[in-house]
């Protein structure tokens, strides 16, 4: 076996491994497009970041009234 085909062996396996590891963390994720691979975030912390508390709620009249 000569070079050549040694590097396309390679070539080979190194594509059919990387097609292994995408499946792999697409099943393991349930695959929808829902699923959220890339974030850390609970459904607790991502409620807490998106609830805007009274304390720091200023109304519609802070878009209309430039003094506030």
């Amino acid at each position: 076996m000569g070079a050549a085909e040694v590097k396309a062996m390679w070539d080979n396996l190194l594509t059919i491994g990387l097609f292994v590891a995408i499946g792999y963390v697409v099943l393991r994720s349930g695959g929808g497009l829902s699923s959220r691979i890339w974030s850390g975030d609970t459904a607790d912390e991502e409620a807490r970041r998106n609830t805007r508390t009274d304390s720091n709620y200023r109304g519609y009249d802070h878009w209309i009234n430039g003094s506030d």
